[in-house]
């Protein structure tokens, strides 16, 4: 196990590449402008959690307990959390718990949360953005720190409509690969976060 601090992957910036467009993205992600590092990473086992979508959007999701705790098992619990903070803040209209979720050098997540206070000034509300986790891989870059998590999800169909009730946009239920980079340092940041359509 590699010592010390670790940029994150190149995978990660190269992924968040291919987000802009998407739904869930819309930009790049954060720490492109850092060099990349070869790492000597221990990935822990797949998980593969029993498909779950979120069950209730408009109340604040439950924060795991596992989020306690600077391992692998905590970093899935992080990225699963994070992605139910997606579909409470699409629906809701509030982004600020997603925001306390991500690092400042994170731009997919400023896009995101930047797309969400754009929908609420112009008075749209959005339907939908439910997500179901397939399959979870954390990785420890370096120990009880530094972490990434690739997520395996389904994003479920979103209708975004303005205040008379017409709608403004539509989206397809879709498969997506996400790779975030995690951070620990008492609590968990989100410090990278790139997106691809799987398949």
């Amino acid at each position: 196990m590699q010592t010390g601090t670790p940029r994150f992957p190149a995978a990660i910036a190269a992924a968040a590449a291919l987000a802009a467009g998407m739904a869930l993205a819309g930009c790049t992600s954060g720490g492109t402008s850092k060099p990349t590092m070869t790492l000597t990473a221990t990935a822990s086992p797949t998980t593969s959690p029993t498909p779950s979508p979120t069950e209730d959007a408009a109340t604040p999701p439950e924060r795991p307990e596992a989020m306690g705790t600077p391992s692998v098992e905590g970093a899935a619990a992080a990225a699963e959390y994070f992605m139910a903070l997606y579909t409470y803040a699409r629906v809701t209209g509030d982004p600020s718990l997603l925001a306390g979720l991500s690092g400042p050098d994170c731009a997919t997540c400023t896009a995101i949360v930047g797309q969400v206070d754009a929908a609420r000034e112009q008075g749209n509300h959005a339907e939908g953005y439910a997500i179901t986790v397939h399959q979870s891989n954390p990785t420890e870059l370096v120990t009880g720190e530094s972490f990434t998590v690739e997520l395996h999800l389904t994003e479920g169909s979103s209708v975004v409509r303005d205040e008379s009730g017409t709608v403004v946009s539509e989206t397809a239920e879709t498969d997506r690969v996400l790779r975030f980079g995690l951070r620990w340092s008492g609590n968990w940041i989100v410090e990278a976060l790139g997106v691809e359509a799987a398949g």
